[in-house]
């Protein structure tokens, strides 16, 4: 089958958002869905709207196809990801990941069959509460000349969490990069590290109202750094304006359940990850913008 799809943008994917069954699809998807990101499109079907797909190009590629219940069951779901699919390695990519609820059994059948492998679960978990007690911290906006040492701290405490959890295809720490450090030095409003003398004690990661990873040195883990990093973070978050306040943390990894779970985050979903490799020398994903430690 060459079923004749086409694109529209993200205003017109947006305009299907009321025909979605929101328990079935997954969370960043919808987010992003409302807020007409770029990475939405709508699939049309012989100019008819038949769902909404997502696209994130790069080495480490995202997919996410989402159809209309009457057009499922007719093979059009693995249609446009096969052409989707194409999309993305024509433009470089080596590994493509995949999301969905974790408990929407019939969207791990549909990836299993077009040969994703599934990886992990991580539950999006929400602080909507107000402003949390807290003493002063030496948190510090990150600089460029942080890179070396924030890299090694965060790819050793993510490194442990992996191993812990037991749940990662690619457990070994990423090297850092040149293209990791341009792309920190790019985005660095939204990166913090905290200091302890002369030493960084830990390197967060923002994406405005989403905590989108934070890492503690493992050697200073268990002496309240993360509690009350966290916890900065937090007030921080909503100082600016934000109603609520998300994080993704990891199913079994218990330690950071049990810190969010004290300072009120609630959880709301969880969502299942799957991973395609179609190089055989491709690198880990990045793992940075899915995990929160």
């Amino acid at each position: 089958m060459n079923a004749p799809f086409t694109f529209a943008d993200a205003a017109a994917a947006a305009a299907i958002l009321p025909r979605i069954d929101r328990r079935e699809a997954e969370a960043d998807f919808l987010h992003d869905l409302a807020a007409r990101d770029a990475s939405i499109r709508a699939l049309l079907l012989d100019g008819t709207p038949a769902g909404v797909v997502q696209t994130l190009r790069g080495r480490n590629a995202f997919l996410y196809v989402y159809l209309l219940p009457p057009f499922r069951g007719r093979g059009l779901g693995r249609e446009a990801a096969s052409l989707l699919e194409e999309e993305l390695r024509r433009g470089g990519a080596e590994t493509i990941v995949t999301a969905w609820p974790a408990e929407n059994g019939r969207a791990a059948a549909f990836a299993e069959k077009l040969g994703w492998h599934r990886t992990y679960r991580s539950a999006c978990m929400v602080y909507d509460g107000g402003l949390l007690s807290l003493g002063e911290v030496p948190v510090r906006q990150y600089r460029d000349g942080d890179y070396d040492e924030a890299h090694a701290l965060y790819a050793d405490a993510f490194y442990r969490m992996r191993l812990s959890v037991g749940d990662f295809p690619h457990p070994a720490p990423r090297p850092p990069s040149g293209e990791e450090r341009r792309r920190w030095a790019e985005t660095a409003a939204d990166r913090l590290v905290w200091q302890e003398g002369d030493e960084l004690a830990a390197y967060v990661h923002l994406e405005p109202p989403e905590i989108a990873s934070v890492a503690v040195k493992p050697a200073l883990q268990g002496r309240g750094i993360g509690r009350r990093l966290v916890t900065y973070l937090v007030n921080d978050l909503l100082s600016r304006g934000h109603r609520e306040v998300r994080l993704w943390c990891v199913v079994g990894n218990e330690p950071a359940r049990r810190l969010y779970d004290s300072l009120g985050f609630r959880e709301t979903v969880r969502t299942a990850y799957a991973e395609k490799t179609l190089f055989t020398d491709a690198p880990a994903k990045r793992e940075e913008e899915l995990l929160c430690s």
